[in-house]
């Protein structure tokens, strides 16, 4: 359980950056 949610932790940190980069990439 506990890797599981560092896993679906992680996916989350991931999917928020890429939402950054994309946004940036947006601006420019």
């Amino acid at each position: 359980p506990c890797y599981h949610f560092n896993l679906d932790f992680d996916s989350k940190a991931a999917e928020k950056s890429l939402k950054k980069l994309t946004l940036k990439l947006a601006s420019l």
